[in-house]
């Protein structure tokens, strides 16, 4: 039994005898029958389990079939369920309109066995390729997210490198170090992207922090800011010795 032939099939007529004779047909090749007997019905069911493909009578009291597609298709959660009109109507007007409402196919009655099986058979499969097509499409968009993610990542560990190698060349070099300091800043303000940032160092003797640097907007006149031990965010991080961006 192929994955086609066991799958949920919704019949949709108000003739009760072509609802037994279409059970009897779909049933006896293997397939989940579930029939309805008005449009009204038939939304109903496919709300509480949507089926893998409908056959639906078009010439019904209340509801007819073209608005019960139409109801369908407007909605996302079952709008690619493919949908079979069945009509004894065999005029091209009639037939058009069917696809026109999102059909994807139309059988004539009275039914024959071997047209039947055929139709549901070609449209269960395309509608599984689809559904396989899908399923690679996102496991695809998963699988490029998460290299431009890598990619992003190995970009900013390189960076971040490359400033930890200019921040040593830097210190250790004859530049002023308010220049220095400065430079650095600008660097991380732009690594980081972050708003304000500012440099300081622990006094040993006092354990009091000691802005050296800032930049950014807020920053103006913080140079030469003491800090007690522990005092505000920064003396958090240098007593904690903990990374903190906010």
């Amino acid at each position: 039994m192929s994955d086609e032939q066991t799958a949920n099939i919704l019949l949709v007529d108000d003739k009760p005898e072509n609802l037994d004779l279409l059970t009897q047909i779909l049933t006896l090749d293997g397939y989940q029958v579930r029939p309805a007997i008005n449009g009204q019905i038939a939304l109903a069911a496919v709300r509480n389990l949507p089926p893998d493909l409908i056959l639906l009578d078009i010439m019904m009291p209340g509801l007819n079939g073209y608005e019960v597609c139409q109801q369908l298709k407007t909605d996302a959660t079952t709008r690619d369920i493919p949908v079979i009109f069945l009509s004894a109507l065999n005029e091209t007007l009639d037939k058009v309109k069917a696809f026109e409402v999102g059909g994807v196919d139309y059988i004539t009655k009275p039914f024959e066995v071997r047209e039947v099986l055929a139709r549901v058979e070609t449209h269960l499969t395309l509608r599984n390729m689809q559904r396989r097509l899908q399923a690679q499409n996102i496991q695809l968009q998963q699988e490029l997210n998460e290299r431009k993610q890598a990619e992003e990542t190995l970009q900013q560990r390189n960076r971040e490198l490359l400033l930890l190698n200019q921040v040593g060349q830097m210190f250790s070099s004859s530049l002023e170090l308010g220049h220095v300091l400065d430079t650095i800043l600008g660097e991380i303000q732009r690594l980081l992207d972050v708003y304000s940032l500012s440099f300081w160092v622990i006094v040993p003797e006092t354990g009091e922090l000691v802005c050296m640097q800032a930049k950014g907007p807020g920053t103006e006149g913080l140079v030469n800011w003491r800090l007690a031990p522990g005092q505000g965010i920064t003396g958090w991080v240098a007593q904690q010795g903990e990374n903190l961006i906010i």
